[in-house]
């Protein structure tokens, strides 16, 4: 059985809920207060084609917590690591999931 899944930049409308959750999930991690992101870094982050997918994301939204000054609740230039992060990360083809069947 296949399932179709479409990827992250054919989910534009859904980036705003996912940068939301990942955000709130770094924060806990990271045991931050919830930061936000200014509109022009989500509007960056919408426009872009996320070849590492939702995983990519994900790792955008880490790594500007993680590089955000403690006390500061707006993070700033995340929109800045946009692609930066894909070029670290191992190709779509070596991180699919693979499911039994």
């Amino acid at each position: 059985m296949t399932i179709k899944l479409f990827s992250l930049s054919q989910r534009k409308a859904d980036i705003p809920d996912f940068t939301s959750h990942f955000l709130a999930q770094s924060c806990q991690a990271q045991s931050r207060p919830l930061m936000t992101l200014s509109q022009s870094d989500l509007r960056r982050l919408i426009s872009y084609a996320y070849p590492g997918n939702i995983i990519e994301l994900a790792a955008i939204l880490n790594r500007a917590v993680i590089m955000s000054p403690a006390g500061q609740l707006i993070i700033p230039e995340a929109g800045s690591l946009v692609g930066a992060v894909a070029k670290e990360m191992p190709s779509a083809s070596t991180c699919s999931p693979r499911f039994p069947g």
